[in-house]
C-alpha cells in the first residue's frame, strides 16, 4: 500500500452446524491477522477485501445479523511536518513521506530508544522504523543525538540482531546522525564502536556466508563507515584503525559477492591509507 509494508495471515475455518454462530451448515469463518508492518496498510487491505465480499452478499457479521465491523473513523490529520531547517535542505514532503517532529514531545525519543531495547522483535522494528524515517530531518537527527543511550543501543542492535529490517533501520539511523552531529562522530571514533561497525560490515557483506549477505544492510553500514572516516579526516590527515579492521576491509573489497559493498570497502580502505 504505497510505501507502507505489511505482512498478514488469513485463516479459514469451517464452522460446525451445531455451533450457535453458524448461519448455515458449512459456514466459513475467515480470520485476518496482522503479523508485522504498518497497521493502517493492514486495515486498508482488510476493508477492501470485506467490501468486495459484501458486494457479492458473502459477508455476515453475526448470527443475529448485527453488523460487528467497527465504523471506519474519519482520517486523522498527519503529524505536523518539519519546516526546512537552518541547514537549507530542500526536501519535498507530503502525506505519504511525512515524519514526526521530535521537538513536539520531549519523551518521544526516550520512549523509542527504550522500545529498541525490548526483548521482543516487533517493538524493535516499529521503533527503528520511526527513527529511521524521522531522522531524515537534520533537526530530528540532532535531537536524537542528545538522547541518552542512543549510541550504545544502536551498537547493541548492530552487534546482536540478525533481523534485516531492524539492522537496515539501525544503520540508517546511525548514518543520519553522523551526517549532522559532530558529537556522534566523535563517539564513533571510539575503538569499540569502530570495531563493531567493521565486524557488522563483514558479516552482512556476504564474505563469510553469501546466504547471509544483504545489499541494503551492508551498503548502509559501509556508508556509515565512510561518514566516520570523513569526520576523522577533518581532525587528522589519516584515519588510524587496527590491522584487523584493515584486513576486514580488504576481504570485503576483494571477496564480497555484493559489488556495491565491495566498492564501499575499497573507498573506506583508501581513506585509512591517506
Amino acid at each position: 500500500m504505497g510505501d507502507r509494508l505489511c505482512s498478514f495471515m488469513i485463516s479459514m475455518f469451517v464452522v460446525p452446524a451445531s455451533n450457535p454462530h453458524a448461519l448455515a451448515p458449512g459456514t466459513t469463518l475467515i480470520e485476518f491477522q496482522r503479523r508485522a508492518g504498518d497497521v493502517f496498510a493492514f486495515q486498508r487491505v482488510y476493508r477492501l477485501v470485506v467490501a468486495a465480499l459484501e458486494e457479492q452478499d458473502l459477508v455476515h457479521y453475526s448470527a443475529n445479523g448485527r453488523r460487528m465491523l467497527p465504523t471506519l473513523f474519519a482520517p486523522l490529520p498527519m503529524p505536523s511536518l518539519l519546516d526546512d531547517d537552518e541547514d537549507g535542505d530542500d526536501e519535498i514532503c507530503g502525506e505519504e513521506c511525512g515524519y514526526l517532529d521530535f521537538s513536539q514531545e520531549e519523551a518521544v525519543c526516550d520512549n523509542l530508544v527504550t522500545m529498541m531495547r525490548s526483548i521482543y522483535l516487533e517493538p524493535r522494528r516499529e521503533a527503528t522504523a520511526v527513527l529511521a524515517r524521522g531522522t531524515r530531518s537534520r533537526k530530528n537527527a540532532r535531537i536524537l543525538c542528545k538522547t541518552n543511550g542512543i549510541t550504545p543501543t544502536l551498537m547493541m542492535i548492530l552487534q546482536q540482531m540478525n533481523d534485516m529490517q531492524v539492522m537496515r533501520n539501525a544503520a540508517l539511523i546511525l548514518c543520519n546522525m553522523l551526517e549532522c552531529a559532530t558529537v556522534v562522530a566523535e563517539t564513533g571514533l571510539r575503538a569499540k564502536m569502530i570495531n563493531i561497525l567493521f565486524k557488522v560490515f563483514l558479516r552482512w557483506s556476504g564474505v563469510e556466508n553469501p546466504k547471509h549477505g544483504s545489499k541494503l544492510v551492508s551498503c548502509q553500514i559501509g556508508q556509515a563507515l565512510k561518514l566516520v572516516a570523513s569526520k576523522a579526516s577533518e581532525v587528522s590527515s589519516k584515519w588510524d584503525v587496527g590491522q584487523s579492521c584493515v584486513a576486514d576491509l580488504t576481504r570485503i573489497s576483494r571477496n564480497s559477492p555484493i559489488p556495491e559493498a565491495a566498492t564501499l570497502a575499497t573507498e573506506v580502505l583508501s581513506m585509512t591509507q591517506r
